[in-house]
């Protein structure tokens, strides 16, 4: 994952970078790693130009991070505005 990472990173590809990022961190979090989610997100930056689906999926892991690690008013920013972005039709699953 890290070497596709690296790759879209190289090449400037930010649609597979901001989706990569997101695989990244859904991997960790799946396996309970936070601390290593986090450290991965401070050496990291997400790009700008991603689509709002990306980015919202990317607040909402930045928002589980954060509760997990008792930062409750950032977290529940992050959650929020991953709600503001998501899309307004279908995303029922995600809005849950």
């Amino acid at each position: 994952m890290f070497d596709s990472y690296k790759t879209a990173c190289l090449r400037k590809d930010l649609i597979g970078q901001a989706t990569i990022t997101n695989v990244i961190l859904r991997s960790y979090l799946s396996q309970n790693l936070y601390e290593q989610a986090r450290q991965f997100i401070i050496k990291t930056t997400f790009p700008h130009n991603a689509s709002n689906n990306q980015y919202s999926r990317y607040l909402y892991y930045l928002g589980r991070i954060k509760a997990v690690q008792l930062e409750y008013s950032e977290s529940q920013a992050k959650l929020i505005q991953a709600i503001r972005k998501a899309p307004e039709i279908g995303a029922r699953g995600f809005r849950i």
